[in-house]
């Protein structure tokens, strides 16, 4: 059994506000409080890091299209010719904050509320076409690329629901005093 224990003071110059948790036979304990890094899986909470900022929440439809297979050609000799892949970029500006830096963001699928990692794979069919999905930014615009591969089956076309998380600062692991 564990215990949680908030704390709410100063450490040495510092304030500092903790929620940790103690294992009953550790009871009195403030090893987390003291240091939080070395005992990050008992951390709930502590001011003394950096945490994200939300500063902007963007909810946008994307309507990914059709994407058919190129049609196979008899050649000179009258026989089939192989169809070749078809591949691609789009690029679709979702926000524009001219920041004059580049943010840290992260993009959720609103069906799912799960965040998307880069290079997602949105779609896979029978393991010969894809659509991945990847958020760029720069310092004026926040982007969703998507990369297609088509060689046999048609990729059908995906109208997705995400919300845009932007954030105003890199997380730090600060020194501790």
């Amino acid at each position: 059994m564990t215990t949680k224990v908030f704390y709410a003071g100063k450490i040495g110059t510092r304030a500092v506000v903790s929620i940790f948790s103690n294992p009953t036979s550790q009871a009195g304990s403030n090893v987390p409080l003291n240091n939080p890094t070395a005992n990050l899986s008992r951390v709930f909470f502590d001011s003394r890091f950096d945490y994200l900022e939300n500063i902007v929440s963007v909810n946008f439809v994307k309507y990914h299209d059709l994407i058919q297979p190129s049609s196979t050609s008899p050649t000179k000799k009258g026989k089939v010719g192989i169809a070749s892949p078809i591949d691609g970029f789009s690029t679709t500006t979702i926000f524009n904050h001219n920041f004059g830096y580049i943010p840290s963001a992260m993009i959720i699928d609103s069906a799912t509320n799960l965040a998307l990692p880069a290079n997602y794979f949105l779609q896979n069919v029978k393991n010969n076409s894809f659509r991945v999905i990847s958020l760029l930014a720069d310092t004026s615009n926040i982007y969703l690329r998507e990369k297609y591969f088509v060689r046999i089956d048609s990729l059908p076309s995906l109208t997705k629901q995400y919300r845009l998380l932007v954030f105003d600062n890199i997380a730090n692991i600060p020194n501790f005093p």
